[in-house]
C-alpha cells in the first residue's frame, strides 16, 4: 500500500471546507446507521453547523414540528425503519410548502425513482464527499 505524503501534523484538524460560516443554521440529519449519522454530524460541526439528529423519520418528524422555526434544511436517509425519508419530506412539505430537503442514500439509481414524486429535492449518493454534502446544503439555504 502506498499512501501520499502529508504535510500536516498528527493531530491537526482539517480546515473547513466552506469559507462562509453557518453558525446560525440548523440541519435536521436523520438516518438509522448510527456510524452515518456520526460521521455526517461532525463534518457539518466541523463547517459551522448546528445539528439535531434523529434515527428514524417519525422522531424527526416530532423534532421538525417541535423545532420547526430552527431549522433551515432536513437531510434524511431515503430508507429507514418506522417512517421512511420519503414519507418524511411528504409530512415535511405537508407542514411547509417548499422547505428545504435533501436526501441521500447507497441506493443512488433505484432511489431516483422513488424520490422522483417529490417536487425540489436533490438526492445524494453514499458514499458522499464533504463538498458534495456543503455544496448542497448551501443550495438549500439559498433556495429558502
Amino acid at each position: 500500500i502506498t499512501l501520499p505524503l502529508s504535510t500536516a501534523a498528527l493531530g491537526e484538524r482539517p480546515e473547513p471546507l466552506g469559507a462562509e460560516t453557518h453558525a446560525d443554521h440548523r440541519v435536521l440529519l436523520v438516518d438509522d446507521d448510527e456510524a452515518v449519522r456520526t460521521t455526517t454530524k461532525r463534518l457539518l460541526e466541523r463547517n459551522g453547523w448546528r445539528v439535531l439528529e434523529a434515527n428514524e423519520g417519525e422522531m424527526a418528524l416530532a423534532m421538525f414540528v417541535a423545532n420547526r422555526r430552527d431549522i433551515d434544511v432536513v437531510l434524511t436517509d431515503v430508507r429507514m425503519p418506522v417512517m421512511d425519508g420519503v414519507e418524511l419530506a411528504r409530512q415535511v412539505r405537508h407542514i411547509a410548502n417548499d422547505f428545504p430537503i435533501i436526501f441521500f442514500s447507497g441506493y443512488d439509481e433505484l432511489e431516483q425513482q422513488v424520490v422522483g414524486g417529490i417536487a425540489n429535492v436533490p438526492l445524494i449518493a453514499k458514499p458522499f464527499s464533504a463538498r458534495e454534502l456543503l455544496a448542497a446544503l448551501d443550495g438549500a439555504l439559498a433556495s429558502r
